[in-house]
């Protein structure tokens, strides 16, 4: 009897921490997305952000504005081009876009993560294509890091 008891709790712990795991730590938006809390103001770290991406010499562009979200895009599209070429499904997932989004006490600032897209793509990326990659994704990182900070 205690032997079918500790299996039946050992069950039902796997199944609880399973079942945590998938709903409070591999969400499709943490697997797929790097984000970052602030308690900045939206404007505010909107401004932060892309004023540290011009003085890195990167181009940004508002594209989609409201009191709830901003949407910048920076793009190196001149350093990836030879990727572009051999994978041009990179082009929608470059870490061109960042979302920041308006919360009741934070805002959250999010780009795409690289990982998966790299994995998926290596067979046709040279080595210094993918360092370049990782690169730019990790200067964008830097870069909301700080400007949440």
């Amino acid at each position: 009897m205690k032997a079918i008891l500790f299996l039946a709790g050992g069950t039902l712990a796997v199944l609880i921490f399973l079942f945590a795991v998938k709903k409070f730590i591999a969400t499709p938006e943490n697997i797929f997305f790097f984000s970052l809390s602030s308690e900045k103001s939206l404007s505010e770290l909107s401004d932060a952000i892309a004023n540290r991406l011009s003085k890195e010499g990167m181009k940004v562009k508002t594209v989609g504005k409201s009191e709830e979200h901003v949407r910048l895009l920076s793009c190196e599209p001149a350093k990836v081009r030879n990727i572009l070429i051999k994978a041009p499904f990179f082009s929608l997932l470059l870490p061109c876009e960042i979302i920041l989004e308006s919360g009741k006490s934070e805002t959250t600032v999010s780009s795409v993560k690289e990982a998966f897209l790299i994995g998926y793509y290596s067979d046709k990326l040279k080595e210094e294509e993918i360092r370049s990659l990782i690169n730019q994704f990790h200067k964008l990182r830097v870069i909301m890091a700080e400007a949440v900070k």
